[in-house]
């Protein structure tokens, strides 16, 4: 994650936004999530940012993508619904 520097910070102060962060967990939950995204389409995503005594926190989430036909079955639903929504707007319209 890219941090930018603090503007208030001191001047002379050096700054890399691109170092690596430390990652403040234990080797158990390290080695869990490992595990976890050595299968396929398991990814870990940002929940939440927020700051804490100088320090920036970051809530993440483990999430596991759609399969292919359960992203055309909402692709479907989406379709269906903006017709009845199309449908309904030209009823309305007429009355």
């Amino acid at each position: 994650m890219k941090i930018s520097k603090y503007k208030q910070a001191h001047p002379v102060e050096e700054f890399n936004e691109n170092r690596d962060k430390k990652l403040l967990l234990n080797k158990i939950e390290i080695k869990r999530i490992e595990k976890m995204l050595q299968s396929n389409g398991i990814t870990i995503i940002p929940l939440e940012i927020f700051t804490f005594n100088n320090k920036i926190k970051i809530k993440i989430g483990i999430a596991k993508g759609k399969k292919l036909w359960n992203k055309k079955e909402s692709i479907k639903e989406r379709d269906i619904d903006r017709d009845t929504k199309s449908q309904l707007n030209k009823i309305n319209k007429f009355f």
